[in-house]
């Protein structure tokens, strides 16, 4: 405690604001929050006021086609993300203009291995069969299937060793489709996914290979083979082109 007084007190002494001290005191302990990256590159960026650029949206959900697509759902809206055209080349509105039977506002969405989307709302899920092009099944999370799943996921994401993550505030769950259950739950960042802050908003592999995680209106790159984050960007301007208002 005398440490932090001293050091404030020398701050002060250099003519640091308040504001330079917050940031200054948020990466000297950002080490102890296991998301440093987070604190000291987005952050500033999240107070700075007088952009004068378009805001990115924060995605809600995210999830593959077979079309070879990326669908990110927000409220009751989707954007269709063309990868080779490396842009947003449609929105359209959930269960109108595509998606029936979906509700507004998913929490999170994932591709199973019997090739239906599972999107999930609060304590349930829908069931999208792709060659009927609708929701073929409602159920409860943990009840009827995904056993061992808490409600409200925020995101979730299949990983390269065959298991699906799931997000939930500070924790992960992990889900082995072969024991049909969670088989690990852990801390972000300290048992696992470096680098990745807490409260995640969607999640999407890339055909990169490497995935996304949409935090607010920035995404956190994730490279598996350096089991870390290798990029923070704002969305729709460091990427994502499309995914603005």
């Amino acid at each position: 405690m005398k440490i932090i007084h001293i050091f404030r007190f020398l701050l002060l002494l250099i003519g640091l604001s308040s504001t330079q001290y917050a940031t200054a005191a948020n990466e000297s302990n950002c080490f102890a929050q296991n998301d440093c990256q987070f604190h000291t590159v987005v952050q500033p960026e999240l107070m700075a006021a007088g952009n004068n650029y378009p805001a990115g949206i924060v995605p809600n959900a995210a999830v593959s086609h077979p079309n070879g697509k990326t669908y990110f759902f927000v409220g009751d809206k989707y954007y269709r993300f063309d990868y080779q055209k490396n842009q947003v080349d449609k929105v359209g509105r959930t269960s109108v203009d595509g998606w029936r039977g979906l509700p507004a506002k998913i929490n999170a969405a994932i591709m199973h291995p019997n090739g239906k989307a599972y999107f999930f709302v609060g304590s349930k899920y829908y069931r999208f069969d792709f060659q009927k092009d609708q929701v073929d099944k409602i159920g409860k999370i943990g009840i009827d299937g995904w056993r061992g799943l808490p409600a409200y996921i925020d995101a979730a994401v299949k990983h390269p060793n065959g298991k699906t993550y799931f997000f939930v505030g500070n924790k992960y769950y992990r889900f082995d489709f072969f024991q049909d259950q969670v088989d690990k739950v852990g801390i972000i960042g300290t048992d696992g996914w470096r680098g990745l802050p807490t409260n995640i908003n969607a999640a999407i592999k890339h055909p990169n290979g490497k995935t996304y995680f949409f935090v607010s209106n920035y995404y956190c790159r994730f490279d598996f083979r350096k089991d870390q984050v290798d990029k923070i960007g704002k969305t729709g301007i460091d990427g994502w082109r499309g995914l603005s208002y």
